[in-house]
């Protein structure tokens, strides 16, 4: 009896292992593919597709018809933006998602600064550009109208806002980086950042990309590691949009 007890534990054993290892081969076969790093970057451009045809359903008012529910629609995509990330990604580059305790203040007051920034632009605007600025600002929150502030709030502090430095900090600029150089590889994910948002046909918008996507892409590259910006990109997307909207 106890003989036919060990011979089944260790059956159960090996089915756990090759289904451990059938996992991890997956990944292999995807990050781990034999290719040079400039090869990967432009492997790492071609799969900008994706989220520039997620961002063209959520964004382009010719697709409102076919996105009844924006908040179900940005969800989506923030989860298969962090699915790419962890398939694409090679092990030896997720160095970047160590963790120290003074990430947390290094958030916060990022968080705190790209807030003032978006507050002394928003008054900027409306000073150069009273007639279109205001509105433009406004219509980025009509998109809270129909959705639990408290569910926004949820989504932009636990996936939305994450999801989006995983992707863009974490995978695309860590990839291009590494491909074409730190000034080439961090303007490339700048500029890709931002002109996904041309979608909204939004100036305002679009410029809100590009300053806050530049500071958050420079202060990654000078610190590393992925958790500072994350954290202040998670912030700052609650705080602008639910908690302190900046009104031009």
């Amino acid at each position: 009896m106890s003989r036919d007890i060990g011979k089944y534990r260790r059956k159960e054993r090996g089915k756990k292992q090759a289904t451990k290892h059938c996992f991890e081969n997956t990944g292999a076969r995807l990050a781990d593919f034999p290719m040079n790093h400039k090869a990967r970057a432009f492997l790492a451009l071609a799969i900008c597709v994706v989220p520039a045809f997620l961002w063209f359903l959520m964004f382009d008012p010719r697709c409102k018809a076919w996105v009844p529910n924006f908040w179900a629609v940005m969800s989506t995509a923030a989860a298969s933006l962090i699915l790419i990330s962890f398939l694409m990604s090679k092990r030896e580059d997720r160095s970047i998602y160590l963790f120290n305790w003074r990430h947390i203040p290094m958030g916060l007051l990022l968080a705190l600064f790209l807030y003032g920034v978006t507050w002394g632009s928003g008054k900027t605007l409306a000073y150069f550009f009273p007639q279109k600025a205001p509105q433009q600002v406004e219509s980025v929150y009509e998109l809270k109208f129909g959705t639990s502030q408290f569910i926004i709030a949820g989504l932009l502090l636990f996936l939305i806002g994450p999801a989006e430095e995983i992707f863009w900090r974490g995978y695309l600029q860590t990839t291009l980086v590494k491909g074409f150089g730190a000034s080439i590889g961090f303007l490339l994910t700048t500029a890709i950042y931002t002109l996904i948002h041309i979608w909204s046909h939004n100036p305002t918008l679009l410029a809100a990309a590009a300053v806050l996507g530049a500071i958050w892409g420079l202060c990654f590259q000078r610190w590393g590691r992925l958790w500072p910006v994350l954290i202040s990109h998670a912030l700052w997307d609650c705080v602008v949009f639910v908690v302190a909207p900046v009104h031009p």
